[in-house]
């Protein structure tokens, strides 16, 4: 089987319980320590094979962990941490299908080629409108007042009022270009490390 290691928990004598996204679901198993054992890295591709054990976790084993294609630091960081964040997003709905394993697929190919923000910005739009939560709106999530041609964006970019959140102000022509696009190219590169800021929860 083939996954990428979305996050791990140290446990009692360095065992470990690994989270790996595979093709149909967010597997949870449990790795024992042994000296032998490869150290395992969150946002690596994994071939792997689990063990069934009644009454408890599925045991990790026959790990071999693949080269991701790129060795730019900046990149590897900002995978790592998206990992992280899709590990707290499906941690609670670990039978989640395809979607999210073919979307990471895609950006690691794409990652290869294309500014980093940039594509984990298209790819989190994809994200949110397969969860159906993409939406443009000319009305303040919050009190409902019409937005002007600058307005807040928050979180899962929802749109607000300057009364009702102050964070990072966007342009309403583009967000909702982006939005009906799914695609960061109408942004400039100013606009795209505040957007990329509020993506990673960093504000």
């Amino acid at each position: 089987m083939q996954g990428i290691i979305l996050n791990t928990f140290s446990v009692r004598d360095k065992d470990l319980i690994v989270f790996i996204l595979s093709s149909e679901e967010l597997v949870k198993c449990y790795r024992f320590y042994g000296v032998r054992h490869s150290h395992l890295i969150v946002g690596n591709i994994i071939d792997y094979e689990l063990s069934i054990q009644p009454l408890f976790l599925p045991k990790l084993h026959s790990t071999m962990q693949l080269a991701l294609p790129w060795n730019d630091y900046e990149i590897i960081k900002a995978w790592q941490s998206f990992c992280v964040l899709l590990y707290e997003h499906l941690k609670d709905n670990q039978e989640c299908g395809s979607f999210y394993y073919d979307l990471c697929n895609q950006i690691i190919t794409r990652l290869s080629i294309q500014d980093y923000k940039r594509v984990f910005l298209d790819a989190y739009a994809s994200l949110l409108e397969y969860e159906g939560r993409l939406n443009f709106s000319e009305f303040c999530y919050e009190c409902s007042i019409k937005l002007k041609d600058f307005f807040m964006i928050g979180e899962g970019f929802l749109m607000y009022c300057s009364s009702c959140k102050n964070t990072i102000k966007i342009n309403k022509f583009k967000m909702e270009i982006y939005i009906k696009t799914k695609s960061s190219a109408i942004f400039e590169d100013d606009e795209i490390d505040k957007l990329y800021l509020v993506f990673s929860k960093k504000i």
